[in-house]
Order: C-alpha cells, then sequence, then structure tokens
C-alpha cells in the first residue's frame, strides 16, 4: 500500500510539472575585478572618572581628526560617522582589596573614509595617529564601478540560467522559452567576510593594525598592492515552456 501511494505522489508531481510546462533554475554567477578604492575605519577612545570630561576630550580629539582629514581633501559630506558610544570600563583589581574599587568609563568614537591612493594610506595614518586616534583599520575594499557590475553579473547569470533550460531541453523542437517569474533576485553585493578580508591583507603583504600594542602605529609600515573584489549575484528563474 506503501509503494501505491509514493508512485501517485511521484506521477502528480510530474504530472503536475508537465501540464504547467516550466522549468525552475538557480541562477548563479560572479565577477572579479581589482578594487580601487580603500574604506578606512578610524576610532579615538578616551577612559576616565567624569562623564563629562570624557566627552570633552572626545571632542577635541574629534576636532583634531576633522582637521587632518580637512587637509586631505576630506569635507564633512565625505566623512561618515559610524559609532558613538560610552559604558562602565572593568576593572581588573576590583577584586582586590588592597585597591579602591572605583567606577571608570570608556567612551569610542568612530568614523569612516573613503580613500582612492592606495599610495597615501601610510601618510594618512600616520598624520592621524599624531593627532590622537586610538585605532585606524582598513575594513573593506570596493569598486567605484559597483553600479554597473551588479546589474552585468545579473544579466550573465541570468543568460547562463537559460542556456541551461535549453540543455535540458534538447531534443525538443517548435517551442518558445519565456521568463515567467524570478524569485529572490539578489545582485550581489561584496563577498568578504572578516576572515576572508584578513587573510587577504596577509596575501598582500599588509599588516594587521590591530598589532599597533606591539609598535607604534607610526611605525607601521603598509604596502596595498592589486586587491580583487567580488560581486556575486544568485536567484532562482522560472522558464515556461509555449509550444509554437
Amino acid at each position: 500500500m506503501k509503494h501505491i501511494i509514493l508512485l501517485f505522489l511521484v506521477f502528480f508531481v510530474v504530472t503536475e510539472i508537465y501540464s504547467q510546462k516550466i522549468i525552475r533554475l538557480n541562477a548563479r554567477d560572479e565577477i572579479v575585478v581589482d578594487a580601487d578604492e580603500m574604506i578606512i575605519g578610524i576610532y579615538i577612545e578616551t577612559e576616565g572618572a567624569k562623564i563629562d570630561s570624557i566627552n570633552m576630550v572626545q571632542h577635541q580629539k574629534a576636532l583634531k581628526i576633522l582637521d587632518v582629514l580637512a587637509k586631505f581633501g576630506y569635507k564633512k559630506d565625505n566623512i561618515y560617522f559610524i559609532e558613538s558610544s560610552i559604558s562602565e570600563s572593568f576593572n581588573r583589581y576590583m577584586l582586590n582589596e588592597n585597591f579602591p574599587n572605583e567606577t571608570n568609563y570608556s567612551a569610542t568614537q568612530g568614523y569612516k573614509i573613503k580613500l582612492k591612493e592606495f599610495d597615501m594610506y601610510d601618510t594618512i595614518k600616520n598624520e592621524l595617529t599624531k593627532n590622537g586616534i586610538t585605532r585606524i583599520l582598513i575594513e573593506s575594499f570596493e569598486t567605484s564601478e559597483y553600479d554597473k557590475l551588479k546589474s552585468k553579473v545579473y544579466k550573465q547569470a541570468l543568460e547562463k540560467a537559460k542556456k541551461k533550460a535549453k540543455e535540458l531541453l534538447a531534443g525538443l523542437n517548435n517551442y518558445n522559452l519565456v521568463i515567467k517569474e524570478i524569485r529572490e533576485p539578489d545582485h550581489g553585493s561584496y563577498r568578504s567576510s572578516g576572515l576572508t578580508f584578513q587573510r587577504q591583507m596577509i596575501d598582500n603583504g599588509l599588516y594587521d593594525l590591530a598589532l599597533a600594542d606591539l609598535a607604534p602605529m607610526s611605525k607601521i609600515k603598509s604596502t596595498v598592492t592589486s586587491t580583487k573584489v567580488s560581486i556575486p549575484a544568485s536567484f532562482n528563474v522560472i522558464f515556461e515552456i509555449i509550444e509554437k
């Protein structure tokens, strides 16, 4: 009895697909190009016992950072504010009775800028370091051609799916293949996880600036060579088979 039910279900599914005359496929493709833009994260941090004093120091540091960036041609519209937080900082001696249990606070403020001249990175980094930044990180590489390329990779993925559909219909004549539906369209985005990006930095001779505790940031030399970015596309497409 179970075999009869199973055969009936298989027959029903096949009949349903045949009656609708459709093909469902996943369209995929990607374009890999050289990056021509670098996204840099700039962070200032201050610790202290009084919030008002911390905020004042942070404000003065921020003004210096903006002044430095202005010298390199960055206007306020080109500097992106990304983070501002203040929290109680952990006192590692708080459990030791020989040290007073004081409440300290830690404030963090972050900005992002876009850099096209990769060879200017060290110059900007060193000048910012002299003026009070705590951390500077290369957060990602991008391409200025993203909008054009994401449309191109979408079309390429669709053409590959259509070619695959025709291959599945090899031997069948007198039909037109029409796109009936596209589900979950995704033009693609930069595909670069944190782990992948760290590996790219090492492969390209970049120094991880998280090691700033081991050496002054102004002494760390960074060499940015050719870096690739990947723009993928992945979506589902339904083709309808129409007899001529």
